[in-house]
């Protein structure tokens, strides 16, 4: 469960509903299931196995693995994604304030409050804190938006929503198309950021992870689409557009909600699940990266959880500032260093070193299936979404 809960998160109810819109509906999806198909499952499984080699941290798994630094690119993937991640989590807690009834502007004190949150969780252990806190979050979650999906669809927008989604159409694709797809597939799955390969390190010698590599993406998928079916009937009920970009989440589905009977109610109950969706991916970023800075520094895990949330509020700092500076985050967290270091997970099992590392051989045909994908596929996939 801990593993989806890092999946699950903004990614799935921010970051896919505007790249939905973004990408022309029904074109961005069934590109957007191909990568996922492709690659995404085959990359989660590898980073999976990395962390069966049990090393110190991420970045010695590659290392050992014959990767080099790669880790460290995946480390510093992670810290990007944290830094906007935080900006964005703490507009989310300042939008159920303001559905509260208490006025508020600025959103520096919320994207504290936001990492703080996540901090404290981090401090209270693994078992104890992060993985209590995705058991509770993630099954509320989903009973939350599934609910209001179902509240959705019964609005004026639905048809038109669902029509957008579904109806099969070819008018929007393009080279951009699938690179929007594939570093959403990257993004929401948190491949190429280390935190599988975190996971993956305590997983019980016997676990199935061909299964995992298969369930976790299908659960994120399906989240996905529940806040998709959510949001999209409530933008073209209030006449947005649906290509409105990041801001569709912020920005149109709050003057949705205005517009509506009981609107402060239905606010809350949208952006309560999605503050915790955020909250347990955060939570998953930040304890990555703590975990293996300490280990690899030698240093204390609560400190250094707190420097490395401090920085990234400081990192993160110049987007609170000017929000427009976002797609600079988006390019070196997803287009250079996931992909950088998906290629090189990619690599390493092209290469195979399974004589003298048995942990990453494959187990069965489902696990010989994903090793040849990540071979063939998925390479293919992240060089042309590089060269396109």
């Amino acid at each position: 469960m801990t593993s989806v809960g890092a999946a699950v998160g903004l990614g799935n109810i921010w970051g896919f509903p505007y790249r939905l819109g973004e990408g022309g509906g029904f074109v961005f999806l069934a590109i957007y299931v191909a990568c996922v198909l492709l690659a995404g499952i085959p990359l989660l499984y590898a980073e999976l196995k990395l962390g069966r080699l049990r090393a110190n941290s991420p970045a010695s798994a590659y290392k050992i693995a014959g990767g080099g630094f790669a880790g460290w690119v995946g480390l510093a993937a992670c810290f990007v994604v944290l830094c906007y991640y935080l900006y964005f989590g703490g507009l989310v807690l300042r939008e159920i304030i303001l559905a509260l009834g208490i006025r508020t502007q600025g959103n520096l004190f919320w994207q504290a409050l936001f990492g703080l949150s996540a901090l404290v969780i981090v401090l209270g252990g693994l078992n104890s804190g992060v993985e209590k806190c995705s058991k509770i979050m993630v099954p509320a979650l989903i009973a939350v938006l599934a609910a209001l999906a179902v509240y959705a669809l019964r609005s004026n927008g639905a048809r038109d929503a669902l029509s957008f989604m579904f109806r099969p159409g070819l008018g929007r694709l393009s080279a951009q198309s699938f690179k929007r797809a594939l570093g959403q597939a990257l993004f929401s799955l948190s491949i190429g950021q280390c935190v599988m390969v975190s996971f993956g390190s305590y997983l019980q010698k016997d676990a199935p992870i061909a299964r995992y590599a298969a369930v976790i993406p299908a659960l994120d998928t399906a989240v996905a689409l529940l806040a998709s079916l959510t949001v999209m009937p409530f933008v073209f009920a209030s006449d947005g557009s649906p290509s409105a970009g990041p801001s569709v989440l912020f920005d149109v589905m709050p003057e949705a909600f205005a517009s509506m009977r009981n609107g402060r109610l239905l606010a809350l109950a949208f952006f309560v699940p999605v503050f915790f969706a955020a909250l347990t991916s955060a939570v998953s970023m930040l304890e990555t990266q703590a975990s293996a800075v300490a280990a690899e520094a030698r240093l204390p895990h609560g400190l250094t959880a707190g420097a490395i949330l401090l920085l990234a509020l400081l990192f993160g700092l110049p987007l609170s500032l000017r929000e427009s500076l976002y797609p600079l985050y988006e390019l070196v967290s997803e287009k250079i260093l996931m992909t950088s270091c998906s290629l090189v997970t990619c690599f390493i099992f092209l290469r195979g070193k399974k004589s003298s590392l048995p942990e990453l051989s494959p187990k069965g045909k489902s696990e010989r299936l994903l090793d040849a994908l990540l071979k063939f596929s998925a390479p293919a996939m992240l060089i042309y979404s590089v060269v396109a």
